[in-house]
């Protein structure tokens, strides 16, 4: 995250109070070299023309560490997740969906039972075992 506000810093000079979220203030360098305070949007942001990016604080938590960091967020305001960030939410989106087919394989079992097929049938078309099917159809 540094390198990208590190380009942002390069035109921009930035205050801020870490023990305050609010406290985040801005000023541009113009075409005349003078510095112009930027206006924050309804979030307290400051928007980096260089970058197309919002940089706002966030309070929460890095690398076990509690605090009010600044961070950079998407033209919508969304949060730009840290390379730790993404894995994580792809690692749980992974673990829901492994969840969310496990339970409608569960919950294919009665209903093609109830269409006649067999037990031995079922579990070969699930790629279960009839001990799996067995244990859920009681």
């Amino acid at each position: 995250m540094s390198s990208y506000v590190n380009n942002c810093l390069d035109i921009y000079g930035l205050l801020v109070n870490p023990f305050d979220p609010n406290s985040l203030q801005g000023w541009h360098l113009d075409a005349n070299q003078q510095y112009q305070l930027l206006t924050p949007n309804e979030q307290g942001q400051l928007w980096c023309q260089r970058l197309q990016l919002w940089l706002g604080t966030w309070e929460g938590e890095i690398e076990g560490k509690p605090a009010i960091w600044l961070r950079l967020f998407d033209s919508e305001g969304n949060l730009i997740l840290l390379p730790e960030e993404a894995a994580e939410q792809a690692r749980q989106q992974e673990v829901q969906a492994r969840q969310q087919a496990e339970q409608a394989q569960r919950d294919a079992i009665p209903r093609l039972l109830a269409m006649g097929l067999t037990i031995e049938q079922v579990a070969e078309a699930l790629g279960l075992s009839v001990d799996e099917i067995n244990r859920n159809v009681r």
